[in-house]
């Protein structure tokens, strides 16, 4: 279950809904040109320069299915100039996906099956399952840049076809979680509640808390702070120094994901410790808790 948590601040950390754990690299889906290309069953692909390289794990696209039901997506790395065509860069990932068929056509968005590592200068190809699939055309970005040099791959190899650039846009994972595990987890119904805290703590980035193996439909309360205390409470250990304490309710699979943004103006060293309580009756006095977490901004 998502919850949406109150406006008040942290330590400058504002908890809000959860949000996509990763950043916009490159963004070509806001200005359509009313143009369309079919690109004739061919693989077409798309120079773009993302804001930054890292791992992608998202691609969203443009499509007019016209009977097409399938797309082929599949990165290129472009390691040399603007003029170089896609098949001198190395091939860095093919996922085939399904689309609506019938004569549908919108974004697609496309989490890939595993993070793809690329440079920040990277070709998109796309290549639909049917003559008469295509997608959308768009410019300017409004994330990252093109030079409007799209190319299509025929017999001989890619060849240019200059002009306005595809519906693209690619989506680069957070940086690895700093997140420590404190242990101290209490039992209750559902055995040991677990706490994971995903995101980087970088500004502006979404970090993540997670629980799972509490009692379901169950209140748990996050409690936030800035220092351990590892105090003996209610027959278990309280890991924070609390600051902030959220009621939230537990989902009835014992479940719950709360999310968190790290304002821009955060100084580096800040330190943050998580623990989420939640009553229980078959808790050692009426309560179980997660292991503690722990991170420090960078």
């Amino acid at each position: 279950m998502r919850t949406r948590i109150p406006a008040p601040l942290l330590l400058g950390l504002a908890l809000v809904a959860p949000g996509a754990a990763g950043e916009v690299v490159y963004d070509n889906t806001a200005n359509p040109t009313g143009s369309n290309g079919i690109l004739g069953g061919n693989e077409w692909a798309d120079d773009l320069h993302l804001t930054k390289g890292g791992e992608v794990d998202r691609i969203t696209f443009g499509f007019l299915s016209n009977g097409s039901s399938q797309a082929t997506i599949r990165l290129y790395a472009n390691d040399a100039t603007d003029s170089t065509l896609p098949v001198s860069g190395a091939a860095l990932h093919t996922e085939v996906v399904s689309i609506p068929g019938g004569g549908a056509s919108g974004l697609k968005v496309v989490d890939l099956a595993a993070p793809v590592t690329v440079p920040a200068h990277l070709w998109v190809s796309i290549q639909f399952d049917t003559n008469s699939g295509g997608t959308p055309l768009a410019n300017p970005p409004t994330v990252g840049s093109s030079h409007s040099d799209r190319s299509v791959h025929v017999a001989s190899g890619f060849v240019f076809d200059w002009g306005a650039n595809f519906r693209f846009a690619v989506r680069v994972k957070d940086p690895a979680p700093p997140w420590t595990d404190l242990g101290h987890a209490l039992a209750g119904t559902a055995g040991s509640p677990s706490l994971v805290a995903t995101g980087s703590l970088v500004a502006g980035t979404n970090v993540t808390f997670a629980l799972s193996q509490a009692r379901p439909n169950a209140t748990a309360h996050l409690i936030l702070g800035a220092s351990q205390a590892n105090l003996l409470f209610f027959g278990g250990i309280l890991v924070p120094t609390p600051t902030a304490i959220f009621a939230v309710p537990v989902d009835g699979a014992g479940a719950l994901t709360l999310g968190a943004t790290t304002p821009p103006a955060l100084p580096s060293g800040v330190p943050f410790v998580a623990q989420i309580w939640i009553e229980d009756p078959l808790g050692p006095a009426g309560f179980a808790a997660s292991n503690g977490v722990s991170a420090t901004t960078p």
